[in-house]
């Protein structure tokens, strides 16, 4: 079974959850992250294939004013950052080549 941006990301929350990484309010807001980013196309995409277009296109559709989704700058940060964190993750996990992580800095 491939690794998907989903399977990583809730590996890394559990992991997060089972160390105390975070105080429960933290916790609770990054699981309710994580809830959305399931719901995006490319949660269940293999990680490796995902690119930094199609994360672009999903995160749009939190600021959709007529769609289903209107989020906050500040919420849709966090939702940036829980991504950032997978794909970290995915690098650390050795999933994906951190020149292949849509997240890595640009020179």
């Amino acid at each position: 079974m491939p690794d998907t941006v989903k399977s990583i990301m809730d590996n890394h929350i559990k992991e997060q959850e089972k160390n105390n990484k975070l105080k429960p309010n933290s916790m609770v807001r990054k699981k309710r992250t994580a809830k959305l980013i399931s719901e995006m196309s490319i949660a269940n995409k293999p990680i490796q294939k995902v690119t930094a277009d199609e994360i672009k296109k999903d995160l749009l559709k939190f600021v959709d004013l007529k769609g289903k989704y209107n989020y906050s700058q500040s919420y849709i940060d966090k939702i940036y950052s829980l991504l950032r964190e997978t794909f970290n993750q995915a690098v650390i996990d050795e999933k994906i080549n951190l020149e292949d992580n849509p997240f890595k800095i640009k020179r």
